[in-house]
Order: structure tokens, then C-alpha cells, then sequence
């Protein structure tokens, strides 16, 4: 466990030098790939955190499947940080679709 959270440690640190969108690429891989509850809820983290200041619907995506398994897994922390997530980038969306631009 402890090898592939070094090498997936590993594998970001080289995906950032590259560029964002090899990043996100990066990750969605990981997340198709990877069978572990825990480390799928750590990468739908970091996509919805790579796509907040950008695409809100992608943000909204990833937070709804973090928190089924947040909730699976009995992360409170995280459930809550998905609910957060979800409840922010929804009043958002709300926003643009309203040409309202309050997003922070």
C-alpha cells in the first residue's frame, strides 16, 4: 500500500510539470484504474479541485461521487467537504445560468 501511494505520489509530482491538462488526464486514468475505495475518493478530490475555478458542471460531477463513497468508507470529513463541494458549485451554476457572476 504504502509503494503505491509512493509511486501515484510520484506519478503527480510528474504530471504537474507537464501541464494542467496532463494532470486532470492523469488522474481520470488513475481513477479508472484504480480498484482501492480510499485512493478513488482521494482522486475524485483532486479532479474536483482541479476543475473549481473552471467548469462547474465537472466540479458537480465529481463531488456526487465523492460522497456516496465518502459515505461507504464513513469519512465524515470528506462527506462533508462533497456536500460543501456540491453545495457551493450548485449555487454557482445557478449563478451563470442567471448571467450572475457572485462565484468566489
Amino acid at each position: 500500500m504504502k509503494t503505491l501511494l509512493f509511486i501515484l505520489l510520484l506519478s503527480f509530482t510528474v504530471s504537474f510539470v507537464s501541464g494542467q491538462q496532463n494532470t486532470v488526464d492523469s488522474l481520470k486514468h488513475e481513477l479508472e484504474t484504480t480498484k482501492n475505495d480510499t485512493l478513488r475518493l482521494v482522486l475524485l478530490t483532486l479532479l474536483s479541485n482541479k476543475y473549481s475555478d473552471k467548469k462547474y458542471d465537472s466540479v458537480l460531477f465529481f463531488a456526487e461521487q465523492q460522497l456516496p463513497l465518502a459515505q461507504k468508507l464513513n469519512y465524515k470529513i470528506d462527506e462533508a467537504y462533497a456536500l460543501d463541494i456540491m453545495a457551493d458549485r450548485s449555487s454557482c451554476f445557478i449563478f451563470l445560468k442567471r448571467k450572475i457572476f457572485l462565484c468566489l
